[in-house]
């Protein structure tokens, strides 16, 4: 499950080593600059973001609820100045980059009550993901935040990698994230797991 889903929604790693990393469709790499946009939180126009693909409603932020915001901005230990929505990914479920009032950018991923089973199952793999992985994953995925549960609505707090850069692919993009992927299997090799993780082979 572990590794499915690392390939599946991840699809690679930013790692502060250099490697390339993939996140919702955001590439970023700390070498090939010239393949990736600056991290969100040095990105000085948040306007910059994923142009809107396919034809889910993603919720607009005046559709969370006010409790859910202002936990969030508890949480972060600042405000939210200001939320775009990402577009993409696997379902309507909300998701924003967050620009808070001490100029940090954070990204938001949730799911509310109208978030069918599939994507609330979905979501909850990937909390205990970013949770009880966090140590073995370190530099090479997104920092974790935090998660809060307030009524139906549940949010987990990511690093903003900044906006997308890919697709589309260039030959170089796709060298560093095969790059990167071995690189982060070398450094996981013999890592220990917790039991829910099935171990690689």
């Amino acid at each position: 499950m572990f590794r499915e889903r690392r390939l599946v929604r991840v699809v690679a790693f930013r790692s502060r080593r250099g490697a390339i990393g993939v996140l919702n469709g955001t590439l970023c790499s700390a070498r090939a600059r010239r393949v990736c946009w600056i991290r969100a939180s040095e990105d000085k126009d948040l306007k910059k973001t994923m142009a809107r693909a396919g034809v889910e409603e993603k919720p607009r932020w005046r559709d969370v609820p006010p409790d859910v915001r202002r936990v969030v901005g508890e949480t972060l230990g600042a405000r939210v100045a200001r939320a775009l929505r990402v577009w993409g990914g696997y379902g309507p479920t909300p998701t924003f980059r967050l620009r808070l009032a001490d100029g940090r950018g954070v990204f938001m991923k949730a799911v509310g009550p109208r978030d069918n089973e599939f994507s609330q199952d979905a979501f909850e793999r990937e909390v205990r993901v970013y949770h009880d992985l966090r140590g073995a994953l370190g530099s090479w995925a997104p920092a974790f935040y935090g998660h809060v549960d307030v009524g139906a609505w549940r949010v987990l707090l990511l690093e903003d990698l900044g906006p997308k850069s890919v697709p589309p692919w260039t030959p170089a993009a796709a060298r560093g994230v095969s790059r990167a992927y071995a690189d982060f299997h070398r450094s996981a090799m013999g890592m220990p797991l917790p039991s829910w993780a099935p171990a690689p082979g």
